[in-house]
């Protein structure tokens, strides 16, 4: 009997000491995620104070960008918008065309000035981004120095101007540009201004954003728009002024998860290099470069993307 009862003592006195270990194993817990959720809150104030710090424009001088220098070009890009310049634009303080312009020597200065104050950037509506993009100096520039290398020359635009890198941060930014797509005049001034656009949409940060109704109506203004420069355009100048609009039909049908289209891209290699914007190396078939485009190189590309793209809109 005596057994039985040491026995029994020795089992709550261990369950004491069990439940003592869980409890203060749960108040460490405890202290623990109190101090990780304060540093986490100390984290988000410093953020908030370094944000706060860096749209101060106090010292900023505006009167610098007061006006609105217009230069040669702008008012043929404003006339192509299709749509109201938004309130909160930002005004470039030159342009091509000005003496201004003339006297920035090197292509540095001119990129310098093509970069938009961040303290005013980051205010911006994704709409006023679209524009300050739309009116930049040098905007499409790249795509006439890499004429040919279109997907190569928007990511260099991404990673110089720092008005392309905000775009990529908004959440509404695939939508807007949409918007903007749509109403755009397809025959611009310049025939490759409207690239931009079509190359910016193309990119799959923008076209994650795009709801399957809004990837149709993506296509489908697409092909519209391409008929209209067939049309108006001559075979040079088609050569490179379209394909942009080609590799966003197939980009977006890619996106889309259109079956039979995946299974056409994962069946031919030139449909492939053709949407991944990569083809290999001539001479190093286990390298990639950026794949230049060549009408006769392509061969029926073009037509084929349009093919599954009419099949796409009325699937």
């Amino acid at each position: 009997m005596k057994i039985i009862h040491y026995f029994l003592s020795v089992c709550v006195c261990l369950c004491l000491v069990s439940c003592n270990s869980d409890t203060d194993q749960k108040q460490n817990q405890g202290q623990e995620q109190e101090q990780e959720q304060e540093q986490e809150q100390e984290q988000e104030q410093e953020q908030e104070q370094e944000q706060e710090q860096e749209l101060d424009c106090s010292d900023f001088d505006f009167d610098q960008y007061a006006r609105f220098v217009y230069g040669e070009l702008l008012p043929h890009k404003l006339a192509c918008t299709g749509m109201p310049r938004p309130e909160d634009s930002f005004n470039y303080p030159v342009y091509p065309g000005t003496d201004e312009w003339a006297s920035l020597m090197s292509g540095t200065e001119r990129t310098a000035v093509c970069q938009v104050p961040e303290c005013i950037l980051r205010k911006m509506s994704t709409q006023a981004v679209i524009q300050a993009i739309w009116e930049m100096p040098l905007c499409g520039n790249s795509l006439i120095v890499l004429l040919g290398y279109f997907q190569n020359a928007i990511e260099s635009d991404i990673r110089r101007y720092n008005s392309f890198e905000e775009l990529t941060k908004r959440e509404d930014a695939g939508p807007a540009l949409l918007e903007r797509l749509t109403v755009v005049d397809p025959l611009t001034f310049i025939p490759h201004e409207s690239s931009v656009l079509e190359l910016l949409l193309s990119r799959d940060v923008f076209l994650s954003q795009l709801n399957e109704s809004e990837m149709r109506r993506t296509v489908e203004i697409s092909l519209i728009n391409d008929d209209i420069r067939t049309a108006a355009w001559d075979a040079g100048t088609r050569q490179y002024a379209q394909p942009a609009t080609w590799i966003l039909i197939g980009k977006t049908m890619f996106a889309a998860g259109y079956e039979p289209f995946m299974k056409a891209v994962n069946e031919n290699e030139q449909l492939k290099d053709f949407i991944d914007g990569w083809m290999p190396d001539y001479y190093d078939p286990n390298k990639r470069i950026s794949y230049f485009y060549i009408e006769s190189v392509y061969g029926n590309i073009p037509q084929l993307i349009i093919d599954y793209s009419k099949d796409y809109i009325n699937d």
